[in-house]
């Protein structure tokens, strides 16, 4: 990794140059280790905060995405490895994150198609399957259902996840109106709340969103959004990623 040489250079200055390096060292190491015995379950959220810190140092935005770009290899080979078939679905928040990252280098179709061939032996409650369904869809440019039992649930048992359908839907009909208003609003509400949990955690790697992230990056741009919604943004990350895959 190329490391920033000034403090002015780092894009995150929550925590400390040394701390984002001291993460992206133990990740790495972790990584090689899993790597050699062939373990994939975390490489994919290894390589996305080897990523997240880089950007944060101040690193390249082409080598945030090349540690992404990994991370969507060993999220395949995971799948393979398990034949596709997992007892239960556990990972959605995991997910929300990691898979809209594909769209940045332009393998979002190749990601969804591989998670759709996965089954599970518990089905997810109807919030989850209705979440990770609308996430898929938008991922590939396909229209979003959503149905009424999906709904009640997520609003009877998982309030702190009600801002995301309204950017998945305005993804889906790309309109720039309630994308910008639906966005702001996830930002502010739900990722500020939890950047404020991650920053207590020893491997902090950033206040970047990634489901923004994605999201941007399927609309086609980043809409105009205040201050304080927009810093959660990686948006030199994803300018790089847009102007690569025009």
């Amino acid at each position: 990794m190329a490391k920033a040489t000034k403090a002015a250079a780092m894009r995150d200055e929550t925590t400390t140059l040394a701390d984002y390096e001291a993460t992206i060292d133990s990740e790495t190491r972790r990584l090689e280790n899993e790597q050699a015995h062939e373990i994939f379950v975390h490489a994919p959220v290894r390589c996305l905060r080897i990523a997240l810190a880089t950007y944060s140092t101040g690193g390249k935005p082409a080598d945030c995405l090349k540690w992404i770009d990994r991370g969507c290899d060993y999220k395949l080979r995971f799948f393979a490895k398990k034949n596709f078939a997992f007892p239960g679905y556990g990972q959605l928040l995991e997910d929300f994150e990691f898979l809209p990252t594909s769209s940045l280098v332009g393998r979002a179709d190749e990601m969804i198609d591989g998670f759709r061939r996965c089954r599970f032996e518990k089905d997810p409650v109807p919030r989850v399957r209705g979440l990770i369904n609308q996430l898929s869809a938008v991922l590939k440019g396909e229209p979003v259902v959503e149905t009424k039992p999906e709904t009640d649930d997520l609003k009877k048992n998982g309030k702190p996840l009600l801002t995301l359908p309204p950017v998945l839907r305005a993804v889906s009909k790309h309109d720039a109106a309630a994308f910008a208003k639906s966005l702001g609003e996830y930002l502010v509400k739900s990722r500020a709340r939890d950047v404020k949990q991650l920053a207590r955690l020893p491997f902090y790697v950033g206040r970047w969103s990634m489901f923004a992230a994605g999201m941007c990056s399927v609309f086609g741009g980043i809409p105009a959004l205040p201050a304080a919604a927009r810093q959660y943004v990686p948006i030199e990350l994803v300018e790089y990623a847009l102007k690569r895959t025009k």
